[in-house]
């Protein structure tokens, strides 16, 4: 009997092994001392599982195990054969919104040069075109990106025109915060299947303190206004929205997911304060440290795993994240945690002046004065001068899990991935490793349900598949 490549971690009284193809198996003690010792004298049918698993070979079939076990690596890593898919553009830095965390570092200045001019706009969607990928996002963001709507509109069709040559499948998502919604927005995004990414910071008086509008209307009156016409002149699965948690609401998880709930939502991303823009600047009085903010991710976690069993389906996003790595062969969209990284790799972005990024963490940088991740222009470089440059390759190489020193021996790296522009800015605030000590706790978490509680199993089976059976209680 041979032992294929794996990692372990303790669990509570069990031990958790993975292997390179993501298959995971959980032991007790003893038989973790017999697998590790002399496999041969593990029962029959956890021998047949670790086999099953390719934790486990008979010498015989130790070819083939390797063969398989390439296969699902090669499935896991299949993000790697479309390069690249994602696509934002920044269409402007205006907004009509003064939210306290404003990663972007948004303005309510209108000025000229704080909007994505035409010119600029038609050559960036020459430039994405020429992506590799079969299937292309393209994500507009701001600022709020509907005050440059004319130049919203001219991308949708443009890249729809020029894609007649190239015959590439395209998704378009509008980042908005929904205040500016009129009947124009709302025709063209039907018209042309556009989904709606929104915010939606818990219920009215936690949202108002978070997020401000310039008119001195309600925000969150204005967002479930909009949002209830989407609902109803459009179609309610278009629109998804996420939480990004301060200070205040912190200790009111629970009472978010209840508005959520009662919105009508079935998905919501729990999303910690990012260090970037005006958020960086309020930590004092916004922030939070990163043990405060697992511990309560833990309880509404829990809380929203309980409605699930109840009979009320609401995904949470950010763990599905890693179920989806955990549970199925494939990996997730979410180019934040990936390996290699998702920036370059599956994501690029265009700022108003025409600069590219390896993700829209590096551009929130650049507005703070901090250009370190500019790659190049697409109004002065090629494509293949951009994602090709030396600074492309270097941020990729850097950015490995399974290269990497400090992960090599972690269980977890099957799942995980590196952010290096939320690794760079985290050692700039000297705030080393937040991401893996959060990833770390998350995927533990995760773990333990699995193993322990076998309604949550089939409730994080749901999130993975999206599957609502009417007669069962997930």
């Amino acid at each position: 009997m041979v032992k294929l490549p794996f990692r372990y971690k303790k669990l509570g009284e069990s031990v958790l092994l993975t292997n390179e193809a993501g298959q995971f198996y959980f032991l007790e003690s003893d038989s973790f001392y017999l697998y590790c010792n002399r496999p041969e004298g593990l029962p029959d049918h956890i021998q047949n599982d670790l086999i099953s698993k390719f934790f486990l070979s008979e010498e015989k079939d130790l070819e083939f195990a390797l063969d398989e076990t390439a296969i699902k690596l090669r499935t896991k890593k299949a993000f790697l054969q479309n390069f690249t898919e994602l696509h934002i553009i920044v269409l402007t830095y205006a907004c009509n919104s003064q939210c306290l965390y404003c990663q972007a570092s948004s303005t309510v200045n209108k000025s000229e040069e704080h909007y994505l001019p035409l010119s600029t706009a038609k050559t960036i969607c020459e430039f994405i075109i020429q992506s590799p990928a079969p299937s292309l996002k393209i994500e507009f963001q701001g600022g709020e990106p509907t005050l440059n709507f004319s130049v919203l509109m001219f991308i949708v069709e443009y890249l729809k025109a020029i894609n007649k040559q190239y015959h590439k499948t395209l998704e378009f998502v509008v980042c908005t915060n929904l205040l500016s919604l009129n009947d124009e927005q709302l025709a063209f995004y039907k018209r042309h299947a556009i989904n709606i990414s929104t915010s939606v910071d818990g219920p009215a008086y936690l949202h108002n303190m978070n997020r401000i509008s310039i008119s001195g209307r309600s925000n969150y009156h204005q967002v479930v206004e909009s949002y209830q016409k989407v609902c109803t002149v459009y179609d309610p699965r278009r629109v998804s929205a996420l939480l990004t948690v301060s200070r205040y609401s912190l200790s009111h998880l629970r009472e978010c997911v209840d508005a959520y709930v009662q919105l009508g939502f079935n998905t919501i991303f729990i999303r910690q304060l990012n260090p970037y823009g005006l958020a960086e600047q309020a930590m004092e009085t916004l922030g939070y440290g990163l043990d405060e903010f697992l511990a309560a991710y833990e309880d509404v976690l829990e809380y929203i795993i309980e409605l699930n069993k109840n009979g009320t389906f609401i995904r949470e996003e950010f763990a599905s994240i890693f179920l989806q790595k955990i549970l199925t062969p494939y990996s997730s969209g979410f180019v934040d945690i990936q390996s290699p990284p998702g920036t370059v790799i599956s994501c690029a972005v265009y700022d108003c002046n025409g600069t590219v990024y390896p993700s829209d963490e590096g551009r929130m940088l650049a507005r703070c004065g901090d250009a370190h991740f500019a790659l190049g222009s697409v109004l002065n470089d090629s494509y293949c001068d951009i994602f090709l440059s030396e600074k492309a390759v270097d941020l990729v190489k850097g950015s490995i899990v399974e290269s990497s020193p400090s992960c090599f021996g972690c269980a977890f790296i099957p799942y995980c991935g590196i952010d290096p522009v939320r690794e760079y800015q985290e050692k700039k605030l000297h705030r080393y490793h937040q991401s893996c000590e959060k990833y770390r706790f998350v995927m533990t978490l995760l773990f333990k349900k699995i193993q322990g509680d076998p309604e949550a199993e089939k409730v994080f089976f749901s999130w993975v598949t999206d599957i609502r059976d009417e007669g069962s209680s997930v």
